[in-house]
């Protein structure tokens, strides 16, 4: 069995939500690939799925796992270059660094709820989209501009503003990947409608 199925198959019987980009990452970094499964305290589900995600594939190469369609349980999939663990010291090893990842994503979760997305939209003058088109506060307002210009309503305005605010906060800059997704997140906990908050928004031209 090839290295490709071997991760795949072991993966699958743990239970993995396989991830086809991360399946190609781990077939080319192993050379003798085990798949093993750890667990996390299942207070961190009270973070979004998005988030944990992330930190699972993008900073530790592990698959994610699901108790139902779209809802995480408290496990991940690993796979080490090694034929066994039979004492568990390096699922033990990934529980630890997954757990100390999570805290962070929590920490952050909780230092930027402290200041609203739209309190954040003037901090946004201090970051340089292009040397030569200015600040992206002055790209926020060229966005906005037009989207009123097309008549795309409050709602339409309101997202439009707030759409890159979230480059200022402490949970984009440690997990670059989350930028826009976690502008969603916020503006839901923090009473936005869905309208505004949700990912797919898409304006309505009236003229």
């Amino acid at each position: 069995m090839n290295g490709r199925k071997k991760i795949e198959s072991e993966a699958k019987t743990l239970g993995a939500n396989i991830d086809a980009d991360l399946l190609e990452t781990l077939t080319f970094i192993t050379e003798f690939p085990t798949a093993i499964r750890g667990n996390f305290d299942s207070s961190y589900l009270g973070l979004p799925a998005e988030v944990l995600t992330t930190v699972m594939k993008h900073h530790q190469k592990y698959f994610s796992v699901e108790s139902a369609p779209g809802k995480l349980a408290p496990y991940f999939v690993a796979v080490m270059n090694s034929s066994g663990d039979p004492d568990g010291l390096v699922k033990h090893g990934n529980e630890r660094v997954l757990r100390a990842r999570f805290n962070d994503a929590r920490f952050f979760w909780d230092v930027d709820q402290q200041k609203p997305l739209a309190d954040r939209v003037e901090d946004l003058a201090k970051v340089t989209f292009h040397v030569k088109l200015g600040s992206y506060l002055e790209k926020t307002n060229r966005v906005v501009a037009i989207v009123k210009e097309l008549n795309g309503g409050p709602d339409a305005e309101r997202a439009a503003l707030l759409s890159k605010a979230d480059l200022t906060t402490e949970m984009v800059k440690e997990f670059t990947d989350l930028q826009g997704v976690v502008g969603g997140l916020y503006a839901k906990a923090q009473g936005e409608s869905a309208a505004v908050s949700r990912s797919d928004f898409t304006i309505t031209i009236s003229r």
